[in-house]
């Protein structure tokens, strides 16, 4: 048996079906379970990490704690206040207070073992220090630690201590950096102003203390684990404590997507394609962050472990369904194949064939009843059809009768115009022709809309039929607000002979007889909204009329607007109606009218909502 035809029957096909969903749910069954123990795994390594965050957060409370007694002692000794006052003293005396300095700072370091180094800065720009033998003394006012906000806000909170993580130690030293940026060159700075003994007032002397960067990765050091990176950032995100310090002052990637308005927490975010989970703490005191960073797809790798397991299982069940399916298939098919003799005699021509109505499968006898049901009614059905064929050519026979008016009207006026050219009545030969191009767009679609440079078009020969009639009394001019969009303004779609009933107005009411009357058409795009302004210089009309109109004009669409108007104030009501029905009820027209100096009718229609309901007519 060929494969096509082995799979053309039901049941094979069934099996087959059968086959891919369990597969397919089996499929999306184990991601969904792989997803579900990724997302345990995160959660569950969030939770750890912040509980370490929190004991690493006691440490480094209890160091910062420590640096402050450590700021306080130094403070306190006798060469750090010489150092303050040596302006008093000669330059042996100042030498020696340098010596005395150094080792009495280099003692202080030694106890303190988490400590870097000690450096005074004096008010007059005198800045003296140890860091483990290496001397920090120069005289300059100009220093850039002088500008630093930090400096400034140590000198105004006496008794205060301000942190600050960005100072390299070469910031300070003399001597340029070498190599690569290494954790003993990072300076994580607590600064205070100093308070002298012989004088109370401070005049903007102050310690910079600084901690060992070392310490402080010993303490969040210990909950790094492969492939994962802990580090450390100020309040506004710059690194300064890590295992990679070629980042260091720098802003990393997903800091931005930190809830600053929360203590911890975590996210996911990518880079470089690669899914990382981003767990955060912020530490209370001082507003820096730990931060440590996983792939998620480390997790992905444990949990793809119980893959195997899970396939095995997948085949097993694959296999039992499978041939509980083929037995149930065997009790439904066999009726059906009888279902099926059936119905080719019946493709035969053998419409009297009925088939079994008590198969013992419910669906089947079901079938088999609507298709007993069926043979009984084909003749009705097929009586239908043919009546249906006659009424569809009745129909093609008034439609081509209806193509065949426009072309007899059209060729009626042609000849009439042949015969005014024949009688040298030249004048009514061009209003006859411009007359053709009038109704050609009339006749010719019976679409609600069209672009305004169609609209245009028709005015145009509608302005050129009247100038025929006036000669030239009439003068008309079409501006744009921006010359520079033209064609996007041309382009948008409005209603259909919108125009046309206003400039019509401009010649049953403006136009005073022996007089000049000019029309000025303006179109100008303001986002959404499409503003055509249509203004002649004639007669104008009453204030209260004009107000009237407006308020008719303001309402939502009512039949009871076109009441006790002319013909042609109803033309305005109905392009008001239809430019509502098109961009919605904020569209519409509004007049301005002076008696004795003119009349202005402003069209706004909403272009974006006219483009819509174009669109939405077309995705039907």
């Amino acid at each position: 048996m060929k494969l096509s035809l082995l799979f053309g029957q039901i049941k094979y096909r069934m099996l087959l079906i059968t086959l891919i969903v369990i597969t397919m749910s089996l499929t999306i069954g184990f991601t969904i379970i792989i997803q579900f123990v990724t997302d345990i795994m995160l959660k569950e390594n969030e939770k750890s990490t912040v509980e370490g965050f929190s004991k690493v957060e006691t440490s480094i409370e209890l160091l910062l704690s420590n640096t402050l007694a450590f700021s306080l002692s130094v403070q306190n000794m006798e060469s750090v206040q010489e150092f303050i006052h040596n302006n008093e003293l000669g330059e042996i005396e100042k030498v020696q207070g340098k010596k005395e300095l150094i080792i009495q700072l280099d003692k202080m370091l030694a106890s303190y073992d988490f400590m870097k180094a000690a450096i005074i800065f004096k008010h007059d720009g005198a800045i003296g220090g140890s860091s483990y033998h290496r001397t920090f003394f120069s005289n300059n006012r100009y220093h850039p630690f002088y500008s630093t906000k930090e400096y400034t806000e140590a000198i105004h909170n006496p008794g205060k201590i301000v942190w600050a993580t960005q100072f390299p130690k070469v910031y300070f030293s003399q001597s340029a950096a070498k190599g690569a940026l290494q954790s003993s060159d990072i300076f994580i700075a607590g600064i205070r102003s100093i308070e002298k003994k012989r004088n109370s007032k401070n005049f903007g002397d102050v310690l910079l203390v600084s901690l060992k960067e070392s310490v402080l990765r010993q303490y969040y050091g210990q909950l790094s684990e492969e492939h994962s990176e802990i580090v450390m950032l100020d309040e506004q995100g710059r690194l300064f404590s890590g295992t990679n310090l070629d980042r260091f002052g720098e802003v990393p990637y997903y800091f931005d997507d930190i809830d600053k308005s929360t203590q911890l927490g975590s996210f996911e975010v990518s880079s470089n394609h690669e899914r990382n989970q981003v767990v955060y703490y912020r530490l209370k005191t001082t507003g820096w962050w730990i931060i440590k960073t996983m792939p998620v797809s480390f997790y992905q790798q444990n949990v793809s472990i119980i893959k195997p397991i899970m396939i095995l299982v997948a085949i097993g069940v694959a296999i039992l369904i499978v041939v509980l399916y083929s037995i149930g298939l065997m009790i439904v098919t066999k009726p059906l194949n009888a279902l099926l003799k059936v119905i080719r005699k019946v493709g035969k021509g053998d419409l009297m064939q009925k088939t079994n109505r008590n198969t013992g499968v419910y669906e089947i006898d079901v079938i088999g009843s609507a298709f007993n049901d069926m043979l009984d009614n084909i003749h009705s059905l097929m009586e239908n059809s043919k009546m249906m064929e006659r009424e569809k050519h009745k129909l093609e026979l008034v439609a081509l009768q209806n193509q065949i008016k426009p072309h007899f009207f059209y060729n009626t006026i042609v000849s009439i115009r042949w015969m005014a050219t024949l009688s040298g009545a030249d004048n009514v030969a061009d209003a006859l022709i411009v007359l053709i191009k009038l109704l050609r767009p009339v006749f010719s679609s019976q679409q609600f809309l069209w672009t305004v440079k169609e609209e245009l078009q028709f005015i145009e020969n509608y302005l050129h039929l009247m100038e025929l009639r006036f000669g030239n009394q009439v003068e008309h001019v079409v501006e744009y607000g921006d010359a520079g969009h033209i064609e996007q303004v041309q382009s948008n779609r409005i209603p259909r002979f919108s125009l046309q009933p206003i400039i019509e107005n401009c010649f049953e009411h403006a136009f005073i007889q022996n007089q000049q009357l000019f029309i000025r058409i303006a179109l100008i795009t303001d986002g959404d909204i499409l503003t055509i302004a249509v203004s002649d210089d004639g007669a104008g009309m009453d204030p209260l009329l004009a107000d009237d109109y407006n308020s008719k004009f303001s309402r939502e669409i009512m039949a009871s607007d076109e009441e006790g108007l002319s013909e042609t104030h109803i033309g305005l009501i109905n392009v008001n109606k239809r430019v509502k029905l098109a961009a919605g009820n904020e569209s519409g027209l509004a007049i301005e009218s002076t008696e004795g100096r003119g009349t202005r009718v402003i069209v706004k229609i909403n272009h974006k909502k006219v483009q819509e309901s174009v669109d939405h007519t077309k995705s039907r």
